[in-house]
Formats: C-alpha cells, structure tokens, sequence
C-alpha cells in the first residue's frame, strides 16, 4: 500500500491522483438557517473548530425539515465579505471542493451565499417553517402579492413579529430600504447603515440632484436614519443630511443642503464671507453627526485651507494645552476691526520703570531742597525734563505697542 501524505506534505509529493474526476453537484438549493456560530458562547464552538467554524451554520433543506437531530452544517463561501444570515433566513447552497481535496477529488463542502432576498427588505428575509406555529402565527404579516406581482410583501403592522431571527436580534420594523437611482452601486446593513456610490439624477426625489450633471459622482456613508418618517416602512427612501444620525457626504458638483448649528461669520469682511455649506455647488466632504471626534494617536492634526478656516460654536471655544503657538502677520481680538495695539509685557514694565526712577529722582530734589534754592537745580530738572520728553515717553509710544496683537 503506497505511502499517504497529509498537509502541506501531500503538496511536495508526487503521489497518483484518482482516475475518476468529481463530478460536483452544479445544484444549488435553498436551505433554511436553524442555527450559526459567531463566537465563543455557542455550545459547539470547539467543536466545529472554534474561530476557524465561525460563521458555520446548521440548516434544513427547503421542503425536507430534519431538525437540529440530524446535522446538517454549511460554511461561508466569500472570505472576504461577511453576511451571515440570521436564523430562518433561507441561503443558497453549493457544494465545492473540500480541504482534503488534495487527496480526494471527489470530496466537496457545503459552502452557502448571502441570504436569499425574499421580502426585498435589508433588514431581515427569515421565513420560518411553514409547519411551525411560529409561521401560523405570522401569516398576518405577509401581505399576497397582487395579481400579476409575483412578490409577497412583508408588512408588520401591529409592532410585533413572532419569528425567531436569533437570540440578540430584535426586528425594528422602522426601518426603510434606501431609494435607489440609475446606475448606483448601494451597500445596506441590516439596521439602517448603508454606503452609497451614486450620482446626481436630476429631478429624482433626493437632497443632492438640484445641482450638478448627471453622472456627477456622489459617495455617501450614512449611519442610522431619520425618525419618525412614515408607518410604511416598507417604502424606500433617501437619505437625509439632517435628519440621519452620522453621515459623510463626498461629492463633486452637487449641492447639499446641510443646516449648520451656527450661521455667524462675524469675524470675516462683508466681501469675504464663506459660502454657506447649503449653498456651496462643488467638491466637498462634509461630515455631519451629534459629535465630531478627531484624534491623532500617533501625530499631527493638519487643518488647512487655501481662503481661511472658519471655527464656530453658540457657545464656546476652548484650547487646552501646555503651550499655544500663533504665527501670524495681524491678531484681532474681540472684533475683526479692532485698533487699539496689545502692549508688550516686557517692554511697558521696563519703560515705566525707567518712568518711575526719572520721577523719582525728581521727588528727591523737591525734598532735599527748600524751594528758596528751586533756582539753583534748574540745570537739573531740564535735564530730567529732558529725559522724560525725549526718551521715556517716546519708549511708551513706539516700543509698548504691539503691531501684531489687537483688541477692544
């Protein structure tokens, strides 16, 4: 009996492959998810390899139920892309080469694909056993499709839904798909999070096609939709800068209108006033949520722009840091036409000062000399005088006045 090699050694050597070819099953079925594994809780995680088997999944096929009794399992077929289904979603199988393929070709692996879009809905396509309670009970919320329409529609309308989609997956009937536009490539996750690579549709019902071509580029980030739009939210729609809870815009010849929190540009010229964000046509990126978070871990924070930087806030702005470094030709304090010149610490105490011993000294002769002898010091008050007129009061002038830093 010729010798076996398993691994990476049954690569190196040359050993006789089978005379028969595997013929792999080109079937692919529907099955319907009674179980999976995503972590470490699941009670055969080491048994299906541990965080190699996740996203293993025990299924029933579609019209043959056995149960979790008779173990049917199936993997991912993507590595890079995870869907996982959720329990009683239905997904296409196929079955593919094996790891031990390299010893027998003829032995495959149920590999599974996302799951099967039955309702057309991001947020959840389960459908329970037919046979089940569970399914009786939720017969309700499928609408019949109408004549000629072959889809069902999934309606919950009374708040509630019966399936069982998992352990920690509650079902948010609240949720709406997002509209799609000609051409678009659109990424929606389960709970109202979706990425889309589109571009403007003039006289399409959204909130960035007013301006621009059509074809403009347009990449939107959206996580979390606006509340409160319509109880049929079965209805698809766009997004919503302002009303979306996090949202990143990239665009290029649109116009979004974004509303600000702050709409003052008092420190600019009349003249040089930016252009408002909802007003701007052109290539932006704005970033729009309850709070903005930027931390450099590592480095530096670089804002630049080539006309100026607007900062705003109705409240406050506030730095905290060791040490605040400003390297500018003009500092206007307290209004952008302010004229009265900051003065020079440093400078304004060593002129007043000088200021203070002049007088000083003048103190001195009024004190050591009876005013009968006032006559006999003349030379020296001119001088003082002098030194007062030509000297200290010129200091105050020209060297405590910054001509950088300017206030109210």
């Amino acid at each position: 009996m010729p010798q076996q090699y398993y691994g990476i050694s049954a690569l190196t050597q040359n050993y006789s492959k089978p005379t028969e070819v595997a013929q792999v099953d080109k079937e692919i079925v529907s099955v319907r998810v009674l179980d999976i594994i995503l972590d470490e809780s699941h009670p055969d995680f080491e048994k299906y390899g541990g965080w190699n088997g996740v996203g293993t999944i025990f299924y029933d096929t579609v019209g043959i139920p056995t149960g979790l009794d008779n173990i049917n399992t199936a993997y991912p077929l993507f590595p890079n892309h995870k869907a996982y289904p959720l329990i009683n979603e239905l997904v296409p199988l196929v079955f593919l080469s094996s790891v031990t393929d390299q010893l027998d070709v003829t032995s495959t692996t149920a590999y599974y694909l996302p799951p099967i879009n039955l309702w057309n809905s991001q947020h959840h396509n389960a459908l329970p056993d037919p046979t089940t309670e569970v399914a009786q009970a939720s017969l309700g919320d499928y609408e019949q499709a109408e004549q000629g329409n072959p889809r069902n529609v999934r309606r919950v309308e009374d708040e509630s839904t019966e399936i069982n989609l998992g352990e920690d997956f509650n079902e948010k009937i609240e949720i709406h798909p997002l509209q799609a536009y000609i051409g678009d490539n659109i990424f929606e996750g389960r709970w109202g999070n979706s990425i889309r690579l589109g571009s403007t549709t003039q006289g399409k019902n959204n909130n960035w096609s007013e301006e621009g071509e059509n074809g403009d580029p347009i990449t939107i980030i959206r996580n979390g939709q606006r509340e409160g739009i319509t109880e049929d939210s079965w209805i698809p729609l766009p997004e919503d800068i302002n009303g979306d809870k996090s949202s990143i815009y990239l665009t290029n010849g649109q116009k979004i209108p974004l509303e600000i929190i702050s709409q003052d540009y008092d420190s600019y010229e009349e003249d040089a006033y930016p252009t408002a964000p909802k007003d701007f046509v052109g290539d932006q990126i704005i970033l729009n949520s309850g709070r903005l978070v930027f931390n450099a871990k590592n480095d530096h924070v670089i804002i630049a722009g080539r006309d100026s930087i607007n900062l705003k806030s109705p409240a406050a702005i506030n730095i905290d840091t060791s040490k605040v470094v400003i390297n500018s030709g003009a500092i206007f304090l307290g209004d952008k036409d302010a004229e009265e010149p900051v003065l020079l610490g440093d400078q304004t105490v060593a002129v007043l000062a000088d200021a203070f011993r002049e007088i000083s000294k003048w103190m001195e002769v009024f004190n050591l000399n009876p005013v009968d002898e006032l006559s006999a010091q003349a030379s020296t008050a001119k001088q003082l005088s002098f030194t007062l007129k030509n000297e200290i009061i010129p200091d105050l002038e020209n060297k405590c006045r910054s001509r950088q830093n300017f206030t109210v």
